[in-house]
């Protein structure tokens, strides 16, 4: 799981938060990375160096993923 910054709500805490109330555990269920920025975390991810990754819905709606 990749992730910007500790302290953004919408690409670490949001995520991390929604993946406990699933009973999804850091370290126990998945490896937690930080990267610094959204768009760090969609490029991690699109290279395959992340499974999953957490950003906001602005860059969603930029790079198409929202409609």
């Amino acid at each position: 799981m990749v992730c910007g910054d500790s302290a953004s709500t919408s690409s670490h805490l949001i995520p991390k938060c929604l993946l406990a109330e699933q009973g999804v555990k850091t370290k126990d269920d998945y490896n937690g990375r930080l990267v610094g920025a959204h768009d760090v975390v969609a490029l991690t991810v699109q290279s395959g160096k992340g499974d999953a990754g957490g950003i906001g819905f602005e860059l969603m709606g930029a790079l198409g993923l929202m409609q």
